[in-house]
């Protein structure tokens, strides 16, 4: 789709919203249909949104068109006027956010007469409100101008493009045969275990195929005190997934963090976890932000995340001392259900203690007798039972590889 829309860049315009979530790709066929533009003599204009600009008018506006701003004196003085006041190069009274646009759509025409172009613009979500509505104006009308425009939206994000009746194309996960084609491309040394772990967690996501091999090899420290059902992510991961995080309101970021630190939980004990961490009351429509920004939802009385990355980032980006506060909150309320109380327990607890330990020892060895025996060592390894030795690591990992 996106070498066809290129390749008809100098006979008709074009635009095109690439939707999906984070890691899912858009960046990378941004580049793709870039490159395959160069290699047609297209000239490429590239913005990016920024949550730091966020509030600056028109700053992703200006990062698109600072190449063309020699072409200023060819536009008509009201609308030059606009657009210089738009980007501070004279004082003048706000301009109309129309004459700023249809300068821009001019500024762009003018440009593309000597050489087609291709707009990039990636993270729209982040534009600058100001430029996101220009943006919008110029797609809706490029079509008789040998110009196209390329949008990389992240899904459940808000955009003015959401309403904008611009063509989208929206972007799923890799199915299996490619997801191991690619892990075998990136990652050709990992053991038939890690393999498969891999593409569990990851569910198609390309980023996360590529991403987790590091953080999961076997000779990763960091593997050593995960909690049960969560994955160490890449600082890269994290970030791209914990940022989701961002603008939502305090209870409903610590309702997530309960339910990423206990994917059993029902939203009940997820809810008074959450109001025994706020000192309040946390009422179920603390969900509704996380499930427009498509983060996570309620299904069937449980808080399930949209991506299995989403629990793990939300866990690790929270301070060591937040977590061990929502685990004390989930042990306080799980009082008919002594052994996931006891996980919380000991995840709650600073430093080593005794009693947790013989208790969770004990438990260790309830779930290794069940064939658990992976959780079981976590359970261990959580109430600073000591680590086992070289020997019995690699006696242990050969173990856990096979099953």
């Amino acid at each position: 789709m996106l070498d066809q829309l290129v390749a008809r860049i100098p006979e008709r315009g074009a635009a095109l919203v690439l939707r999906g979530d984070p890691g899912i790709g858009k960046t990378a066929l941004l580049a793709v249909a870039s490159a395959a533009a160069s290699s047609k003599d297209i000239s490429v204009l590239r913005t990016a949104g920024a949550q730091s600009e966020i509030g600056l008018a028109f700053a992703g506006l200006h990062q698109l068109l600072r190449p063309l701003l020699t072409r200023l004196d060819r536009l008509p003085g009201p609308q030059r006027d606009a657009l210089s006041a738009a980007f501070g190069a004279i004082d003048v009274p706000a301009p109309d956010p129309f004459l700023i646009a249809l300068a821009a759509l001019n500024l762009l025409a003018d440009a593309a007469e000597q050489v087609p172009l291709l707009l990039v613009v990636d993270e729209a979500h982040w534009l600058d409100p100001p430029t996101a509505g220009a943006l919008a104006f110029i797609a809706r009308r490029v079509d008789a101008e040998p110009v196209a425009v390329l949008f990389a939206v992240r899904d459940g994000a808000d955009s003015v493009l959401d309403n904008a009746g611009l063509p989208e194309l929206r972007l799923g996960g890799l199915d299996g045969e490619a997801a191991g084609e690619l892990v075998d491309a990136s990652a050709a040394d990992l053991t038939p275990g890690l393999r498969r772990r891999v593409l569990q967690i990851a569910a198609g996501n390309p980023l996360a195929l590529l991403e987790l091999p590091a953080a999961l090899r076997l000779g990763d420290a960091r593997i050593d005190g995960l909690w049960p059902g969560t994955v160490s992510l890449t600082s890269r991961l994290e970030r791209t997934f914990a940022e989701q995080m961002s603008g939502l309101p305090a209870e409903t970021r610590d309702l997530l963090l309960c339910a990423a630190a206990d994917e059993r939980a029902s939203a009940a004990e997820l809810l008074a976890a959450a109001s025994l961490l706020r000192g309040a009351e946390v009422r179920l429509d603390a969900a509704a932000p996380a499930e427009g920004a498509c983060l996570a939802s309620i299904t069937d009385g449980s808080v399930v995340f949209r991506h299995p990355l989403v629990r793990s980032a939300i866990y690790q980006s929270a301070s060591a001392g937040r977590r061990r506060q929502v685990h004390a909150a989930l042990a306080a309320v799980l009082t008919d259900e002594p052994d996931r109380r006891l996980w919380h327990v000991a995840a709650s607890t600073a430093g080593p203690d005794e009693a947790i330990a013989r208790d969770v020892e004990s438990l260790s060895v309830r779930l290794a007798r069940r064939g658990a025996i992976g959780v079981a060592v976590a359970a261990a390894r959580r109430a600073a039972v000591p680590k086992l030795d070289i020997t019995s690591r690699a006696q242990l990992a050969s173990r856990l590889d096979t099953d």
